[in-house]
C-alpha cells in the first residue's frame, strides 16, 4: 500500500473534525495515490470525497481516475458543500468537474495546499 494511498486519506478524514476535511483532502492531492481502492466509508460524504479527490489528482497526472472511484455508492444524490455556507454559491460556481459530480462542493481554490 502506498503512503499516499486514497485509504491513508479516508481514514485521516473518518478521524478527523469536520471543519479540517478540505485541508487534508489538499494536502492528499500534493501527493496522492489514487489507484487504490480505500473500501466504502461509513460517511457516505466522506466516501464521495476521497472518490472525488482520487479522480481529480489522476486527471491531474495524466491518467484515467481509478473505476472505483465512480461508483455509485461513492456519488452523492444531492450537493454537499463542507465550507461555510454563506459560500455555497461561490464554491459551486468554481468547484472542479469531478467533485461536482460525486456531489462535493469545494472550490478549486480551497483544494490547493499551502
Amino acid at each position: 500500500m502506498s503512503m499516499a494511498c486514497a485509504k491513508i486519506l479516508s481514514d485521516e478524514l473518518a478521524k478527523a473534525d469536520p471543519g479540517s476535511y478540505v485541508r487534508l483532502t489538499a494536502h492528499w492531492l500534493t501527493h496522492g495515490d489514487p489507484a487504490d481502492d480505500p473500501g466504502q466509508s461509513a460517511d457516505p460524504r466522506l466516501g464521495a470525497l476521497v472518490a472525488s479527490a482520487a479522480a481529480y489528482r489522476a486527471r491531474a497526472l495524466g491518467q484515467e481516475p481509478p473505476a472505483w472511484a465512480w461508483e455509485p455508492s461513492r456519488i452523492l444524490p444531492s450537493f454537499w458543500h463542507p465550507g461555510e455556507q454563506a459560500f455555497f454559491a461561490w464554491s459551486l460556481a468554481h468547484t472542479p468537474a469531478d467533485f461536482l459530480g460525486h456531489g462535493v462542493v469545494i472550490e478549486r481554490d480551497s483544494l490547493e495546499s499551502v
